[in-house]
This record gives structure tokens, sequence and C-alpha cells, in this order.
């Protein structure tokens, strides 16, 4: 047990170097005389009862904190027991050497362990950067897509602005127009033996045979374009009505009801004895078309159907005109 009280010095003055050690021991023995676990011989030399070792070794195992250093320690002592103070202060220095080994390697763990909780810090910062680029950037899309939109709804205000002016400018003009037609449509024209509805009548009503011919489209189409009516033949009557013919030759429809007047034309629809219609024109006296009628439907069954004028003697007045004759 002679070891024990140098391997115990050297633990408890950590740091001692070799020339220091026999201050150290003698120390120690003027510390441990007084304590009956305690031995010292006449050379000096130090031993322990095996209480005092075992709690100076726990001693050691407080102070290093490594149970793998005390073990070899607790090794250590049980095999030098009885050897000399210079192997016991070999022993010693090697445990300083392997202590700050573990110190140096405790060292850099931790350096290990600050450098990667930097290098996570950094990277976590990096990402909030991204981050916070990203969404700043974005800002900025929504910024520039809400000023492009509101640029565009300006613009397709504007366009729209414009697009009403020129609607309602269409419409004014469009008014002016119609009101110019309506007063020009409404003044009142005197029909005369050169009027267009005159003239053609007077062609119709010498024409017309006394009986039908079949060919009643034919005579009045005649009659209309020998008074300068300009409009495409039909092969059959009814589309004269149909197809607006007569609306494009400056007819225009009126009540069935309405007195009739040289030069109008009646447009009888067709049926299934009479595919074709029929179409006439008034003389002044008679209903004529191929044949003189002796009313506007020269049927016996009543058929439904339509009566035109021409649109600039819709109130004309016949009176003092002479009838078209023959």
């Amino acid at each position: 047990m002679k070891q024990a009280l140098m391997m115990v010095t050297a633990l408890g003055i950590a740091g001692i170097s070799e020339a220091n050690a026999s201050v150290a021991n003698s120390k120690v023995q003027a510390e441990y005389k007084a304590n009956s676990d305690v031995q010292i011989d006449a050379t000096g030399e130090v031993s322990f009862s095996a209480d005092e070792m075992s709690r100076k070794i726990a001693e050691l195992e407080g102070k290093y904190s490594k149970p793998l250093a005390t073990a070899k320690v607790r090794n250590t002592a049980k095999k030098s027991t009885g050897k000399s103070s210079d192997t016991l202060l070999g022993l010693i220095n090697d445990l300083e050497s392997k202590a700050s080994v573990i110190t140096s390697k405790n060292d850099a763990l931790e350096s290990y362990h600050s450098e990667m909780k930097a290098r996570r810090l950094a990277e976590e910062n990096a990402k909030l950067e991204k981050k916070a680029k990203a969404k700043k950037l974005l800002a900025k899309k929504l910024l520039a897509k809400k000023l492009l939109d509101k640029k565009l709804a300006k613009k397709a205000k504007a366009k729209k602005s414009v697009v009403a002016k020129k609607s309602l400018a269409k419409k004014v003009v469009a008014k002016k127009k119609s009101t110019v037609k309506k007063k020009a449509t409404n003044k009142r024209r005197r029909l005369n033996n050169r009027a267009r509805p005159v003239v053609a009548a007077r062609r119709a009503s010498r024409s017309a045979h006394s009986r039908s011919k079949g060919l009643c489209a034919k005579y009045v189409r005649k009659a209309l374009q020998s008074a300068g009516y300009r409009f495409t033949p039909n092969p059959s009557a009814y589309q004269y009505a149909t197809r607006g013919t007569l609306r494009k030759a400056g007819f225009v429809k009126i009540s069935n009801r309405s007195k009739p007047q040289v030069g109008d034309v009646v447009v009888v629809s067709r049926s299934r004895a009479h595919k074709h219609g029929h179409i006439s024109i008034y003389d002044g006296r008679n209903w004529v078309s191929d044949f003189r009628q002796k009313k506007a439907n020269p049927y016996r069954k009543s058929y439904p159907y339509t009566t035109w004028r021409d649109a600039r003697y819709v109130n004309a007045s016949s009176s003092g005109l002479y009838m078209a004759g023959r």
C-alpha cells in the first residue's frame, strides 16, 4: 500500500513537477501522521490501510470522473504495491498525460459540437434569408400583377368608354337619319301621272285580260319594272312578300283595312289549291294582275294576304288624280 499515498498526493496537487515530488511527500507525511489508517516507516515511505485506500480511490474517481481512468488507477495501485516513489511518480505522470489526452478529446468534441451548431445555425439563417427573399420576390410579383391588372382595367374602362361613345354617336346618327327618313316618308306627296305607282298601275291595267291566264306574277312584275322599280324576279307570286322583294324595291306593308290607293300591291299567300299564291295591283278602280279582278282576293275562299304601298307615297292623296285607266 506504499504507492497509494504518492498517487493521492499526485492527484491532489495536479500539475506538480517531478522535482517537487519530495516536498509534496514531506507535506503528506506530516498530514497523515495522526491518521491511524496511515503508517510511515523509518525511510519515509507511507502505507495505507484497506479502508483509507478505498476512500482515496473514491476521491480519485470523483476528481477525474472517468470510470476507465479510475479503473486503470485501481489496477495500477494494486499492481504497484511496495514499489519506490520514482515508480509511483512515473505512474502519476502517465495518468496526467492520459488525463490531458482525455481533456484534449473533450475540447475537440466540444469544438466539433460548437462547429456543427454554428453550421446548423448558418444553414438555418441561410434558409430564413432564402425564404425572406422568396417572400419579397413574391410580394414584388403580386404588386406588379396588381399594377398590371389595374392598368388593364383602366385600359378596358377607357376602351369601353370609347366604344360606348361610338355606340352613342352611332345611335344619334341613326336616330337623326331615321328622323329625316321619317320626315321624308311622312312628307305629303301628291300622286301624278308620272309617279311610279301610277305608271305601274296604268301598265298593268292596259295589259290585263278578262280572264286569268295563270301569269299574275309575270304581268305585275313587268308593270312594276316598267315604272322603274328594281328587284330580282321571283318564280312564284307569294315570294314577292316572303323574300322581301317588294320591301327592297321601296314598298312598305300597310293595313289591309287601309283605303286602297293607286299603285298598291296585294300578295295572297300560297295554299294547297294555289301553290304559287297570287299578286295584283290597284289601278284606281279595280285590282288587276293578268286579268281584272272584282276584289283583292280573286278566289272564292278567303286566304290570308298582305298589302304593300310605295314608301314615298304612304300619305299621298289621290284627290284630283286621273285614274290609271287603260
